[in-house]
């Protein structure tokens, strides 16, 4: 243990200023035992069941005024007329007739030119057409108009893989990932697109193996392997021990839910960190000890936990700070080996 207070002092010193106030496993577990509060610790053999974690629904658009954005819908109702030519279109289609399709599409745009779910069908049409270039030029435009629109970031992925440009391939795909964190076909489109490129996909996910549950004054805690185990006390003291809490906002000016979840990934990780055998069981925090070696903590909490849950926090983010989740991503999770 003193090897690991070591570690915990010289490296995580380095990435934020509040790291020595943090507490250990084995100074969290005193404060259990000497709480007025009853806990009892149970190891589980199965672990806990995975959550289901929203999706987030497609024709979105963000509407920027100064500081404040909000979440529009950008779909457009459809007239007769509309649904009269798309079902000729639809005919076409099938029959790979696209240049004709072409024409029904232009001529509804002529009509209607805000209307970009058209727009992104045109597009497609244009690619299966060959027709490069106003392919490129009609998904630049969408992207101008709606950046967050995941299906048309998508769409440029696979289009920028076709034409070669890989870099703008892996990149346009993730960032369509980032646009809707929790959709599972378009995390296999990227998996699918750096497959090609000659990388690997890390496709680990933030899972604590923990469960806390508290009847007649008693807090349970549930684990899986004692890197959950640490992370579990960790989080049963801040829900429960407030004269903790009040303690631990006095360490620095950071939010308080930062703090305790950096406290318990650090946790976590020094327990993984202590381990001999297993550490194979535990990617996320392998990929956790990587993202605070490469000083990316704060993205970690924002990628692998918060828009987990909530998905849609990542379409207001400015364009600087999703480029710096990209920056992420790559770095933990992907490999060229």
């Amino acid at each position: 243990m003193h090897r690991l207070l070591l570690f915990l002092t010289l490296f995580f010193t380095s990435y934020f200023s509040y790291s020595q106030q943090l507490h250990t496993p084995d100074q969290l577990l005193e404060i259990i035992e000497k709480s007025k509060i009853t806990y009892e610790i149970d190891s589980l053999a199965n672990g806990i069941a995975p959550k289901s974690y929203p999706i987030i629904e497609s024709g979105l658009q963000i509407v920027r005024n100064g500081e404040k954005s909000a979440l529009v819908s950008s779909k457009i109702g459809t007239s007769k007329e509309y649904e009269k030519y798309q079902k000729k279109a639809n005919k076409l289609i099938a029959k790979r007739k696209y240049s004709k399709v072409i024409l029904i599409y232009e001529k509804l745009l002529n009509n209607d030119p805000d209307n970009l779910e058209l727009k992104k069908k045109l597009a497609d049409l244009y690619q299966k057409d060959e027709s490069l270039d106003k392919a490129e030029e009609t998904y630049s435009t969408i992207l101008e108009k709606n950046p967050i629109d995941f299906e048309n970031l998508s769409s440029l992925s696979f289009f920028y893989q076709k034409k070669g440009e890989k870099d703008k391939a892996i990149r346009y795909g993730i960032r369509a990932h980032l646009m809707n964190r929790n959709d599972e076909e378009l995390k296999n489109g990227l998996e699918r697109v750096l497959l090609e490129n000659g990388f690997t996909y890390l496709d680990w996910e933030f899972r604590p193996n923990y469960a806390l549950d508290k009847q007649r004054g008693v807090v349970n805690i549930k684990f899986a392997g004692n890197p959950w185990l640490a992370y579990g006390v960790c989080k049963a003291v801040w829900e429960n021990e407030t004269e903790y809490v009040e303690q631990m906002k006095t360490v620095s000016d950071a939010p308080v839910a930062e703090i305790e979840e950096k406290e318990c990934l650090l946790n976590a990780l020094l327990t993984y960190n202590s381990l001999k055998t297993e550490k194979i069981n535990y990617p996320e925090l392998k990929g956790l000890a990587l993202a605070l070696s490469s000083k990316m903590i704060n993205r970690y909490i924002v990628y692998e936990i918060e828009a987990r849950e909530n998905p849609k926090m990542l379409l207001t983010l400015s364009d600087d700070r999703i480029e710096e989740l990209i920056e992420y991503f790559l770095k933990v999770h992907v490999s060229n080996k």
